[in-house]
Formats: structure tokens, sequence, C-alpha cells
């Protein structure tokens, strides 16, 4: 089929029309020229300018108008002016640069009609361009509340404020004041220069938020919930004393995430449980991938109170513990029982010799054979420390002498013990096995290894099998620290002994019996105090260990710190002068020079010699 050569061709452009241009006159030739927006309908020019105070008002208002300072004059319309309760409405001037246009119409004197009689011809305009703005008025604030009073014609107080408003001494002078009466009129009360603090309009639509949805809760209350809020859910907390543990997460949470089933690190939490019932929130972290534990940390509003359970208080505090687990059930539970240490100095441990390498290697992306330092920093074995923060659970602590302690069934009481000191353990046991954790702990601290041999005077203790549950508050610890450092307890200042009464010791001896006693405490107990962190601890029955002769090493970080003396007060000039002149005495009597005596003395050796 054959096109034709003109249906190949491009249509023709439209010619290019230019805008036409037009200069502006110079600004010196030019007048400054304003705008005032008025914001109602102007069929007086005079009128409107009236109501705003005219135009030499307007134009000071806005000549001195800088952008940002208050002006002692600003334009305010007032539609009312013969009224004097009137509110005006401010003005809000700003700065602009609009270009100012002439527009010109031509048209014919006899303009052409059609057929029907109407103008076919609309006329001919022209724009010349007369210079620039540099300021515009507009009334943007909302009108105030107005006030209306019902005033009487012949009103006091009314003529008062017109006599002084056209400074009419006559009318100022013949003002009495009326009688005090009950009945109040109302021009006795003064309407405030304001009723509305607020100017522009506020910017509300009678919509809820967006992003919220209408939910209706159990009561039958509607509620606007924010569809994307953070549904924050702790862990369940029981306490102590009640009888039964929870089986599962709450209904409330799992109805909050819309699913039953757990996601991965739910999954890998609940394994970990299943393997271990009772953890540390460290010691479960420290089992994870740095993966694993930045989902966790991601996660945690919800994760750790869709696995397990806590304790708010008693022996196993703040443990995250299976559901369904009752760990006040199970005697053997007692290993899961944690200890926690203070480190007073906050000493700075170094990395051990390859850890920052095996760090470094973990995070790479490499999988080292041997474990990083921050996975077992809830590992104490007694030889290395992995954290500065001491909390550890006693399935987790190798040390030997400590898991001697730990494993044996000596002081394991029949019952979990409410008591955060206790559970499982009778108190002095307990405190026995914190107090030797606590010592080889603070040893490595200082870069020390603790022996066996360090830890004697611990080690004979002679402990209580039975709870202090129930009697009431002992102050044995003082006691037990006192014979260990070889310092007597204080006594009450109000105590009295009775007259012909022989002086017993606290333990139920006499005197010599107590000399004896401190006497061998001095020998073998000149060491270590191991009073506990929060005034724990009950060494023996009557706060007493067994005596040895042989000595016991002091730890360096167990001495005595000694005290700081006070700053010393300056000296004054008194204090100056009677310095100086003790010392010029001292040096004078040294040197065998006389020393010249004083009008007083002289006195009293002339009145001795005449008696």
């Amino acid at each position: 089929m054959e096109v034709e050569q003109d249906q190949l061709r491009l249509p023709t452009p439209p010619p290019i029309l230019h805008a036409p241009t037009l200069r502006l006159p110079p600004p010196e030739s030019t007048p400054n020229f304003a705008t005032v927006e008025y914001p109602a309908p102007v069929s007086s020019v005079d009128s409107a300018l009236g109501t705003i105070g005219g135009v030499e008002r307007a134009a000071v208002a806005l000549q001195n108008h800088v952008d940002g300072a208050p002006t002692s004059r600003p334009i305010e319309l007032d539609l009312d002016p013969e009224n004097r309760f009137f509110h005006t409405i401010p003005a809000n001037v700003a700065s602009t640069h609009n270009i100012v246009c002439k527009v010109i119409k031509r048209r014919r004197k006899k303009p052409k009609r059609d057929v029907d009689g109407n103008i076919v011809e609309e006329g001919i305009y022209s724009i010349e361009p007369v210079g620039i703005e540099h300021k515009i008025a507009r009334f943007r604030a909302m009108a105030d509340f107005q006030y209306y009073p019902d005033i009487p014609v012949n009103d006091e107080t009314f003529l008062l404020a017109e006599a002084m408003s056209k400074l009419d001494v006559k009318g100022i002078r013949t003002y009495r004041l009326s009688p005090p009466s009950e009945d109040f009129p109302e021009s006795a009360f003064i309407p405030p220069p304001a009723f509305s603090r607020h100017r522009l309009p506020q910017n509300f639509d009678m919509r809820p938020a967006f992003g919220t949805t209408i939910q209706t809760t159990e009561s039958g209350v509607t509620r606007l919930v924010h569809a994307a809020r953070s549904k924050t859910r702790t862990i369940r907390s029981i306490m102590s004393f009640e009888e039964h543990v929870p089986a599962g997460p709450e209904e409330v949470l799992l109805k909050e995430l819309g699913r039953e089933v757990p996601n991965a690190i739910e999954a890998r939490l609940m394994h970990l449980l299943e393997e271990r019932p009772v953890w540390t929130r460290p010691a479960m972290m420290n089992q994870l991938t740095p993966a694993e534990v930045k989902m966790a940390h991601a996660n945690k509003s919800q994760c750790w109170a869709r696995v397990g359970y806590t304790f708010s208080d008693g022996p196993f505090r703040d443990l995250i513990v299976r559901f369904g687990y009752d760990p006040r059930q199970h005697p053997e539970a007692r290993f899961f029982q944690h200890i926690t240490l203070r480190n007073p100095e906050n000493v700075r441990i170094r990395p051990q010799p390859g850890m920052r390498a095996l760090s470094q290697a973990h995070f790479s992306g490499t999988k080292p054979n041997t474990d990083r330092a921050s996975n077992l920093s809830h590992i104490f074995d007694g030889k290395q420390v992995y954290s500065k923060i001491g909390h550890f659970q006693l399935c987790d602590i190798s040390d030997p002498l400590c898991r001697s302690l730990i494993d044996s069934p000596d002081g394991v009481l029949d019952f979990c013990s409410s008591d955060i000191n206790e559970g499982w353990y009778a108190y002095d046991y307990f405190e026995q096995i914190r107090q030797v954790v606590r010592r080889k702990w603070q040893g490595l601290l200082n870069g020390i290894e603790v022996t066996t041999e360090d830890c004697d005077d611990l080690l004979r203790w002679q402990c209580s099998k039975e709870s202090r549950v129930g009697q009431g508050r002992r102050r044995a610890a003082a006691k037990a620290t006192n014979a260990l450092t070889g310092v007597a307890p204080r006594k009450k200042k109000g105590a009295k002994k009775a007259e012909g009464e022989a002086p017993t010791s606290e333990h139920g001896g006499d005197g010599e019996q107590d000399e004896q006693d401190g006497e061998e405490s001095e020998e073998g107990g000149s060491g270590s105090g191991s009073g506990s962190e929060g005034g724990a601890g009950t060494p023996s029955q009557k706060g007493r260990p067994w005596t040895s002769k042989k000595p016991i090493r002091t730890a360096p970080w167990e001495k005595p710190k000694a005290k700081r003396s006070k700053a010393k007060q300056p000296e004054t000039e008194a204090q100056l002068l009677s310095r100086l002149s003790r010392s010029a005495r001292r040096s004078s009597v040294r040197a065998g020079m006389s020393v010249t005596p004083s009008a007083s003395a002289i006195e009293e050796e002339q009145e001795g010699e005449e008696q």
C-alpha cells in the first residue's frame, strides 16, 4: 500500500510568541507602596480608612514596622468607633516584594452589541508597572468577644468616662461617688481588655488522629487506640508467698500479639529453659549468637514475657523461670540460686590474652574453637574474671573450693525459705558460700589468685543449720567480724551491771574466759573481716569462729583504709602572732638569752620584795 508523501510530513509548529517585557521605574522616582487587606466589602474608601485610624496613622505604623519587633502603634480595625467597649482587631504587618501595576481598560463610548443587545466588545487592557510594595497589613486574627452593657442614660461612671475622654474639667469635678448599696450597676464591672487569648484559629478537625482505631474494651467502653503504638509488655512477676506459679503467658499478651506460635527468638529462649528451668538474663544472652542477641533486644518488650516469669522477692528474685516450674518445690533448685557481688572500687579488668582477637573474630563471621570472654561473664572458675560485675548462679560456679561447699548436704533446709539470703540453704551456710566467692572474685579483680589457705578463716566458721526466718532481727554479723579482726564489740551506752555481779561475756562466760578468748582471737583471727555487704553474716551460733594458732594472711583489698585527714583551716592573724611569739621565746631560752620582762611582771616582783 502506497502512502502519500503529504501524510508523512510533520505538522507545522505554531509560531513562538514572546511575552511582552516591561521595565520598572527607578526606586528613587517611585513612592513607597503598601497594601492593607481589608476584611470586608468596601463601598467607601474613606470610611474604610477611618476604621483603621486614617491614612496618616496607617502610614506611620507601616513605616516604623520592623519584622519580629513589637510596635507601639499597631494598625487596629475598629468597626464601631462610637462604642468604647468594642475590642479592636489587630493587623499583622509583614514584608513583601510584590509589583504594583496600573491596569488601563480602553473601551468605546458606544460599544458594539449583537442582535439581542448584549455588549460584544470587552475592551482593550494595558498593564503598566508602577513600583514595588514593601509592606502589607493583613487582618488574620479572630474578632474577640464583644461586651455590650446595659448602661442607663445618666450613669455617673459613664459620664465620668465621657468627660475624661473629652478633657471636660467641669464634668470631672462634678462627679460624686454614689452611696454604697447592694444594687450594683453593670458599669461597676470593668471588662478586661481582651476576653480570648487566642488570636489565630486552631487547626482542629472533629476527626480522630491519624492511625487510630476504635476498639471496645471488655467493660463495653469505646476507646481510640493507636494502631502503631509501642505495645510494651514486661515479664510477669509474682511474690514469694503466692502458692501457684504461672502456667503460660497471659491471654492479653497473646491477643495483642495476634499469634500463639512463638517466633524464632522465642523458640530459642524456650529451648534454653527446657534444658535448664532457671536462668539469669545475662546467662541466657550469653548462649545466643550476635544475630539472636540483636533480635532479642529488638523484641525485648514481648519475648521475655512470652517465655517465662520471675519473682519480685525471695532467693529467686529477678531470675527467668520456665512457665509451670516452681523452684520452691524442688530441692535441686538450690543450685539455681544466685549470688550478686558489688565492686565498690569499680576495678577495670584487663582483657585476657587473645580475648580481643576472639571477640573480633566472632563478630567478623568466623567461628573460633574457644568461647568468647563476653560469653563467659556468668561463669566463675576461680582462675579468671570475665566481667567486673559479679552475678553468678551456684550451678555456674566451677571453683573446686566453692563447688565443695555448694554440693555439701550440710546446711540444706527441708523447705525453701522466703528469705533472700537463704532459700534452700541455711543462712550461715549460704553466707559462707557467698563470702568465699566474694573473696576469690575480688582477689581476681586485684590480680591475685586466692587459694584455699587464704580462706581458712571463712572455712573455720561453725555454722547453724537452722533458718533465721521467724527469729527476729539478729546482729551477729558485727560480732563475727569483730571476732575475726580482733576488735572488741561496742557496748551500748545505757548498759549497766548490777552491784556484785561478775563481768560476764556475751557468750555466757566470765571475764577471765573473755580475756583468754580475746588473746586466742588476736593470735588466730587478726586477719580479714568477713562481714557481708548489706549487713548480713552469722558465722556461728553466737558469732564465734574456731580458734587456731595458725596465722591468717590479710588480703590487701580487705585491709582497713586510712582515713583522710581533714583540710587544714587557714590561720588567723592572732594565731600567727601567737605562734611566732612562742617560737621566739623557745629560741631565746635555748640560746641562753634573757627575755625582757613585761611591766606587769616587774610590778609583781616589786610587791614581793616589799612584803
